[in-house]
């Protein structure tokens, strides 16, 4: 539904829109990862976030490797403790900011 919905908004108003990218990579990342036991996610999806930003191949490149670190995240528990916990989004937000300014920097 997600790609129907991303490739009629895509030809009939905007041609630079996300959907399609998130459906494709849904369909062709996401769902076999379903199959995998949630330690090769994570380490799929460090792998595909590091290439991502070593080799640069734009922003759209980073949808594989962050739909993966979603459904790791998810499948640690991480999220669920997020939602019951006040200081955790606060720690989270800080240490992912502290992980992506050597990257911001260079």
């Amino acid at each position: 539904m997600l790609l129907a919905i991303g490739l009629a908004n895509m030809f009939l108003l905007w041609w630079g829109d996300i959907l399609t990218v998130y459906a494709l990579a849904g369909l062709v990342v996401l769902l076999p990862s379903t199959w995998l036991p949630r330690w090769a996610v994570a380490g799929l999806a460090a792998a595909l976030i590091a290439t991502s930003l070593i080799v640069q191949g734009g922003h759209y490149s980073l949808v594989p490797g962050l739909l993966l670190l979603g459904s790791a995240l998810t499948r640690y528990g991480v999220i669920g403790r997020i939602e019951r916990a006040t200081w955790g989004p606060a720690v989270l937000c800080l240490a992912f900011a502290a992980a992506a300014a050597p990257f911001l920097w260079a």
